[in-house]
């Protein structure tokens, strides 16, 4: 079996230093990751599984492992060579991309000694080069050297390390001027990844002059804005023009790539004016995308002048907002417009469409001042959703005044953060709900810690 890591508490440098390996050392000390907490004496915590070493499903140099309905490979390029990934079902999903030397065994093979003691060389941004290049993609080439990637340490020889998954999704390719549908039947899109641009010569190429497909190193990332315009739908048309993108690269012949997957979930639309609910029974809410404005002229368009529905490219993301709102909850309220909410287009009539799913999950709360515990047993904790606040006048209210329970509106998103940092991979964790801890996001409103959290097999949390 090799190490995959799950949970990271460290530099990105671990895992590369450790991932595809049957057993694996690290020295703990300031100087391999920097002092986060000076005068404290720190411990390194590592969640790690072990996956079944499996030839087979990608190229090169690689360790490969089918783990949750995904392929997970480590790809290991020495300088000079070209790095193959590969996916013989899904798409690429590049984890982590390091190119210089982590060790001194790695690519040494006829090398020089001189050439092998500098272990600590990392260059900075290639896991974006990596990942742009290769995500979303069926088959990527990569050129290993100093002229791809710059040249972070002379005089060492070095390599580029690859982490990737193969990763179930659908693939939509729409030509430059043309229209493309993605299409989820009756399950709703998510969208992982998108460029607009060049990566190959042979895709959109019938009756194109070579000039026009010479350039393959041409692409420019869309992902969030295709995301914000169909994520959560059934069906989404998308648009390959220079009118909807920047132009990456004038006189190229271009065409829009879009992965995607399709999800069974839930949706709720609240019109302006109105109140709407999310609702998982005895589960517990997660939402996945949440805008508010409008993608089309039939919803919430009873009653109303066409001038209210003639706009509809206007929405604005609010995932985050709803996320901290109703995660972790069984049931959510909102109603619409919402003043904390700015308005994307006036004189439109807009609503809010959520998209989520229900999970089951344990809750544990713990009013201001007293101790959380969360415990798992055998397994391990894996945290959900957190909120340090209050989103209700129901909870944690014996003895306190009204004017202390009045805002439920208090929301602190950075709780989700601290109690990662503390739990996940942990069978038991504690922690106090206090300002100290979590700083006061509501001055004169008595607070809560609300934790929802699922136990997982320690392997495979």
């Amino acid at each position: 079996n090799f190490f995959f890591f799950f949970f990271f508490f460290f530099p990105l440098s671990l895992p590369l230093r450790c991932n595809g390996k049957s057993q694996c050392e690290v020295k703990v000390d300031n100087g391999v990751f920097t002092d986060p907490c000076a005068g404290t004496y720190k411990y390194l915590e590592v969640s790690y599984g072990c996956l079944p070493f499996i030839l087979g499903g990608c190229i090169g140099a690689a360790v490969c492992g089918k783990f949750n309905n995904s392929w997970s490979g480590i790809v290991t390029t020495c300088d000079g060579s070209v790095q193959q990934l590969s996916c013989e079902e899904g798409i690429i999903k590049i984890e982590s991309a390091n190119y210089g030397r982590t060790n001194g065994i790695t690519c040494s093979q006829g090398v020089p000694t001189q050439q092998l003691t500098n272990v600590q060389c990392n260059q900075p941004g290639v896991y974006c080069l990596v990942s742009q290049r290769c995500d979303g993609t069926k088959k990527c080439e990569v050129s290993v050297g100093p002229t791809e990637f710059s040249d972070p340490c002379a005089d060492t020889f070095k390599y580029l390390e690859t982490s990737y998954s193969c990763i179930p999704a659908n693939t939509s390719v729409t030509c430059e001027y043309g229209v493309g549908t993605l299409n989820c039947g009756a399950d709703f899109i998510k969208i992982f990844h998108t460029t607009y641009g060049r990566r190959d010569s042979t895709t959109c190429s019938a009756g194109r002059p070579p000039t026009q497909l010479a350039n393959v190193n041409c692409f420019l990332c869309r992902t969030l804005q295709i995301s914000n315009s169909c994520d959560g739908k059934n069906l989404c048309s998308v648009i390959a023009t220079d009118q909807s993108f920047p132009d990456p690269c004038f006189g190229t012949y271009k065409y829009l790539e879009v992965s995607y997957g399709c999800y069974s979930a839930k949706t709720s639309i609240t019109c302006d004016g109105a109140t709407g609910e999310l609702s998982c029974g005895k589960d517990f809410i997660k939402v996945l995308h949440a805008t508010y404005g409008r993608r089309d002229k039939t919803t919430c368009s009873n009653g109303r002048p066409p001038t209210e529905v003639a706009v509809a490219n206007c929405y604005q993301p609010r995932t985050l907002q709803i996320s901290s709102r109703c995660d972790g909850k069984n049931r959510c309220f909102a109603t619409f417009p919402d003043p904390s909410f700015s308005d994307p287009c006036v004189g439109t009539y807009k609503y809010l469409e959520v998209t989520y799913r229900c999970y089951p999950a344990q809750i544990n709360v713990a009013c201001e001042g007293f101790l959380s515990s969360l415990d798992c047993g055998n397994n391990v904790i894996r945290i959900l959703e957190a909120n340090y606040g209050r989103r209700s006048r129901t909870i944690c209210t014996t003895g306190r005044p009204q004017s202390q329970l009045e805002n439920v509106n208090c929301l602190l998103p950075e709780t989700f953060r601290v109690m990662s940092d503390r739990c996940d991979g942990k069978s038991r964790c504690e922690m106090l709900a206090e300002n100290s801890i979590f700083t006061d996001p509501c001055y004169g409103t008595y607070k809560y810690l609300e934790v929802s959290y699922s136990c997982f097999p320690p392997r495979i949390a």
